[in-house]
């Protein structure tokens, strides 16, 4: 095991832990039920030791089927090939870079800043897709934390979020230079609480 300076454990068996003594201390009568939407596994996952310990299940959307043939499903996780939104049929703007598809086409001021380095934001097809509402689903029937990565769409979803009573602090986000992330929309996240 290694040790920090201070003499206590360091690196991976600390933090595992520090993710058991978590687990033993909420004692939650079933996982935790994350939900990612924009599910795209471009990133380490966040909780990716919380799941292997036992201590959550990971529910992922990802409308993108390049996107989506990446992910792998482990015991703990489930993954569906859906755009979520409100149940209506929308348009998947699929771009060269699968990281920055969207439901929003990209920001026509964002590719003319960036010129040549927007290349990646191109969009190659539109595709319609059947949007499903996660409060519409069978499965999962609860959940504690919504994670949303989905291009620009943060204050949509974060409305949807707030109409699912899910509480600002269990909303993660992220966001791109897709559709006029600018201040109207700041204002729009901060009007629902995020």
């Amino acid at each position: 095991m290694r040790v920090a300076r201070d003499g206590s454990p360091d690196g991976e068996d600390a933090a595992r832990g520090r993710i058991a003594a978590l687990i033993d201390c909420v004692a939650p009568a079933r996982p935790t039920r994350v939900v990612e939407v924009g599910a795209n596994p471009i990133n380490d996952n966040p909780y990716a030791r919380l799941r292997d310990m036992g201590g959550c299940e990971v529910w992922g959307f990802e409308p993108d089927p390049r996107a989506f043939g990446r992910l792998k499903a482990g015991p703990r996780e489930t993954y569906l090939p859906h755009a979520v939104g409100d149940g209506t049929t929308r348009t998947l703007h699929v771009t060269r870079m699968p990281s920055l598809t969207s439901l929003l086409r990209p920001c026509p001021r964002t590719t003319a800043y960036l010129k040549r380095a927007a290349r990646p934001m191109t969009v190659e097809r539109e595709v319609a897709v059947e949007t499903v509402a996660l409060d519409a689903l069978a499965e999962p029937d609860a959940f504690e934390l919504l994670k949303i990565d989905v291009q620009g769409g943060d204050p949509t979803f974060a409305e949807y979020a707030k109409a699912l009573d899910v509480p600002p602090k269990n909303r993660l986000s992220a966001r791109t230079g897709f559709d006029d992330v600018t201040a109207p929309r700041r204002h729009q996240l901060a009007k629902v609480g995020h």
